[in-house]
């Protein structure tokens, strides 16, 4: 993946993935017509 521009937060796009980080919440799509996936930062730090 390489970096991309972003309003904020880190984003990097590859050839069919996608990975945008921003306040403590990624968001990821890994594949040709594959669903987004959001992950979220534990509250216990986990």
């Amino acid at each position: 993946m390489y970096i991309q521009p972003s309003g904020s937060g880190a984003k990097y796009a590859g050839r069919n993935e996608t990975f945008w980080e921003h306040q403590g919440e990624a968001l990821v799509t890994w594949g040709y017509g594959a669903p987004e996936w959001r992950c979220v930062k534990r509250a216990d730090g986990r």
